[in-house]
């Protein structure tokens, strides 16, 4: 009872609350559904209706906060942060990854990708989705355990 009164009265909880409803705002009302960590920065500096933290720590616990919600997907780069990748509607990225990756043969979306073994080559995955990042389209299918990966040896 102690600590749930602590965390109630901390002003950090409050705080990080509300950055994470201006951020989560922000990355509603933009038109992209994918941005590397650096361009979402710059996009925070040049800002003016919200005023969010301008240090890429700060924003990474709101953007792992936002994460662990389920309200938007983080794939964190722990060697290079500014590389993170931030999925602002999943589900978007997911419906137009799975129905081009798993239409039926009756689907105009269909494309003959797959070997009979189910595999798909990286080049194959980014001649299908130009407009996105290979390697985060990668970790996103990872994430959500729709693919492994799987080396050439």
């Amino acid at each position: 009872l102690s600590s749930a009164c602590q965390s109630i009265r901390s002003t950090n909880t409050r705080e990080m609350s509300l950055y994470c409803h201006m951020l989560y705002a922000l990355l509603e009302e933009k038109e992209e559904n994918v941005y590397t960590l650096d361009q979402l920065m710059a996009i925070l500096r040049e800002s003016e209706e919200y005023c969010l933290p301008q240090f890429i720590e700060e924003i990474t616990e709101l953007l792992s906060s936002l994460h662990t919600t389920g309200l938007i997907v983080f794939l964190k780069n722990n060697h290079t942060p500014g590389n993170s990748w931030v999925v602002a509607r999943k589900g978007v990225l997911l419906t137009e990854v799975n129905g081009v990756l798993f239409a039926p043969d009756n689907f105009k979306q269909h494309r003959d990708i797959a070997s009979n073994t189910g595999i798909i080559k990286l080049s194959t995955l980014s001649q299908l989705f130009r407009h996105y990042s290979s390697d985060m389209l990668v970790l996103f299918l990872q994430y959500m355990e729709l693919c492994q990966e799987v080396s050439q040896d």
